[in-house]
């Protein structure tokens, strides 16, 4: 509602600087998709923020496509797990778990067990 808030939107402008901070921002001020886009670059980016824009768009495939591709020159870092992250984080939204407990109907947990037996050992004088 601030008057500069379209301002703010375009500061970075398409630059790659500041990116991973950009989405804590767009996150923790819940920008609306749109606004956040914008935040980010716009939609024609590099792949990291275009990972980022596909789940903003709740697009799962274009957002694994383009973590695939972004993640075969980068490797393990602080940007590879938040784009995982948030890619599991759709991916869930998108999925119905059918799990059966695989634990038998009498079983007994083990802090359950260790406390009968305590309760059953002879006191000590």
């Amino acid at each position: 509602t601030h008057p500069k808030h379209e301002i703010a939107l375009h500061y970075f402008g398409r630059s790659a600087n500041w990116t991973t901070l950009r989405w804590i921002f767009c996150e923790q001020f819940k920008l609306t998709p749109e606004d956040a886009i914008q935040f980010l670059g716009g939609r024609e980016t590099d792949l990291y923020r275009r990972a980022l824009i596909c789940y903003l768009d709740k697009d799962r495939g274009a957002m694994l496509d383009a973590i695939n591709k972004w993640g075969v020159s980068h490797g393990v870092n602080y940007e590879s797990i938040l784009v995982n992250n948030l890619y599991e984080r759709l991916a869930k939204h998108n999925q119905v778990f059918d799990e059966k407990d695989l634990k038998p109907k009498d079983a007994i947990s083990t802090n359950k067990l260790l406390d009968q037996k305590l309760k059953a050992r002879p006191k000590r004088e």
